[in-house]
């Protein structure tokens, strides 16, 4: 007799807090226009988005899809809105956004308007007297920042937070503080914080940071003003992690109750927000929301379609080009009876753990051997504007002195026979290339080191079968421009837009605060089901499935959403354990079966 097995329903809803739809309150809500700086070309790109003072009558904790919709506008117009030497108006399309909703007392930090060095950050306020409250709105520049580029890849050796991103959230808190100092803000107030990228993490560890003072019965800001946890709210989008993780028993502390106002809006396709590795321990204050993607969405498919719609009508659609994150394409080097169906986020995330842990090795060797030079050459190649004319003239001449001299053999013979004597001939090579770019007062030394480390971090890397499975994946040219895409702001507004009512007048889908990772150890043929639709079947030895899936040691990972309920037939003995993914963390789940409970994270039957 075919066994069925049902996995707890109530393991499988996911609680949204939502706000509701808005209530006309002061005139109603607003809607106006954003304009902020295209990534790819710095000119002024403009957008809808709505405001309304009735998103901060709810507590911050509660998740509200129109809040961060206006929040990602507000991250996006502290973006750079001048790509040169005019840094006085670089905050122009910030201060446009603050007017147009009636905040007054604007103010840039010193930062703001002058040329972003490697330890600047940009922030600028504004405030607005609502009811009882002081509203006070942040944004900081997340794009177009120049030199500060340094700062994303200095994430020190030890220490409880990414060393640039504690810098950018101590000059935030200064600049706060002074704020209200200087505009005379007393009594209770409010604050609406948002930020993108870099700009995200900065956001992110100041907010975590008075959290933590609350927690401690301290206020960090002022002690002229008052205001709860529930009176931050805070929207940091494809935000880096910044933050070394501390325990409480098995719980993340910077998961729990205590952060509950920060929301963390994630595409779990941007290789951004894999930055610092979760396996060195850090992580992100608050709650990560994942953006609609296969593995946390069931009806990603017809979700997908608007996110398209709304992306390729953009008013720069024709230079951002189609819709890249589909078009990824995983290289599968070993044939197995599994055939990898990954998306872009298991590929980047399976990268980033084998360069992090076989690559590099730990965060104080990466601050050893990898930091100071990665972040010299990105304040040297950023410090004027895009890098793109400065790497590709790098690039080719390290290709004229290399390839294309007669150095070449010596170098090959090197490689072969001598490893230490490659990189004493290779360095006048790349003396040569670098001194006929931009990169000429880049430490040769500092490079010819980080080129040693990069090849020998790869060497590692394709030691190991999970890395030299990424390998080939990581080389193809259009990959290349699909990862990138993953960090388009466009793309985030797409799909922010796509999950508010605001823009698509229903929004059938919602952001997601987990998903599973679920390992079935098959000794038999079985068919997996969600509400009795097929999802995934296992015949002969070979599978079929519309889920993410791949095969491990421990056998067949199924990477699936959160769902009413999932069901396993089978005929013979099927060994499985259930993970929830939950801010990068795994955490072990219960599984039952006709209301017994088996052994934590796993579950095992027979006819």
């Amino acid at each position: 007799m075919k066994k069925s097995v049902y996995l707890s329903k109530k393991l499988f809803i996911l609680p949204f807090a939502t706000a509701s739809l808005i209530v006309t309150s002061c005139g109603g809500y607003q809607r106006v226009r954003i304009g902020f700086a295209s990534y790819l070309t710095a000119e002024r790109v403009e957008y809808p988005f709505y405001f309304n003072e009735d998103y901060f009558s709810e507590p911050a904790s509660e998740y509200n899809e129109h809040l961060a919709a206006s929040s990602a506008c507000l991250a996006l117009a502290g973006f750079s809105a001048t790509n040169g030497a005019d840094y006085e108006n670089s905050p122009n399309n910030a201060i446009d956004f603050f007017k147009v909703i009636g905040f007054e007392g604007y103010k840039s930090n010193e930062f703001g308007v002058k040329k972003p060095t490697t330890h600047s950050f940009g922030v600028y306020l504004a405030n607005k007297k609502i009811d009882d409250y002081t509203l006070i709105a942040i944004t900081n520049r997340g794009a177009g920042y120049l030199a500060e580029w340094a700062s994303n890849v200095t994430l020190g050796g030890d220490g409880a937070f990414a060393t640039g991103f504690k810098e950018a959230s101590d000059i935030y808190l200064d600049t706060l503080r002074s704020y209200i100092a200087e505009n005379n803000i007393k009594g209770k107030i409010k604050i609406w914080a948002a930020g993108y990228s870099r700009g995200g993490a900065g956001t992110n560890l100041a907010i975590g940071r008075i959290d933590d003072g609350l927690l401690e019965n301290e206020n960090i800001i002022s002690d002229d003003v008052t205001f709860t946890k529930d009176d931050l709210y805070a929207y940091c989008f494809e935000t880096p992690a910044g933050k070394i993780a501390t325990f409480d028993g098995e719980k993340v502390v910077e998961k729990g109750d205590g952060y509950s106002n920060i929301h963390c809006v994630i595409n779990i396709n941007d290789m951004v927000s894999l930055v610092g590795p979760s396996s060195w321990g850090f992580v992100r204050y608050g709650i990560d929301h994942y953006i609609p993607d296969l593995i946390t969405d069931l009806n990603f498919n017809r979700y997908i379609k608007k996110v398209k719609n709304i992306y390729n009508n953009l008013p720069n659609s024709s230079i951002l080009g189609e819709y890249q994150i589909d078009k990824f394409i995983f290289n599968q080097m070993f044939k197995t009876s599994v055939k990898h169906n990954w998306t872009m986020n298991r590929f980047l995330t399976t990268f980033i753990d084998e360069l992090s842990n076989k690559g590099i090795g730990s965060r104080a060797e990466y601050s050893t051997n990898f930091e100071k030079a990665l972040a010299d050459i990105f304040a040297i190649i950023y410090k004027n504007g895009t890098p793109k004319d400065s790497l590709i003239d790098f690039a080719i001449n390290v290709g004229k002195n290399v390839l294309l001299s007669d150095s070449n053999e010596v170098l090959l013979t090197d490689l072969q026979h001598n490893r230490k004597r490659f990189w004493q001939d290779f360095k006048p090579a790349l003396t040569k290339a670098l001194k006929r770019t931009t990169l000429d007062d880049a430490d040769i030394q500092e490079i010819v080191d980080l080129f040693r480390y990069v090849v020998e971090a790869v060497v590692a890397i394709a030691a190991s079968n999970e890395g030299l499975e990424c390998l080939p994946s990581l080389i193809n040219f259009n990959n290349f421009k699909s990862l990138a895409s993953g960090h388009y702001p466009e793309l985030l507004l797409s799909h922010i837009s796509a999950l508010d009512s605001n823009y698509m007048g229903r929004a059938e889908t919602k952001v997601s605060e987990s998903y599973f990772e679920f390992t079935v150890k098959p000794n038999s043929d079985f068919v997996f089901k969600n509400d009795g639709k097929v999802l995934a079947r296992f015949e002969k030895g070979v599978l079929d499935t519309s889920l993410v899936a791949e095969e491990s040691d421990d056998g067949i990972i199924f990477y699936m959403p959160e769902a009413n309920l999932y069901e396993i037939e089978s005929e013979e003995l099927v060994e499985a354990s259930l993970l929830r993914h939950s801010g990068d963390y795994l955490v072990p789940q219960d599984i039952t079966e006709d209301g017994k409970d088996f052994v934590e994270g796993e579950i095992a039957w027979v006819n």
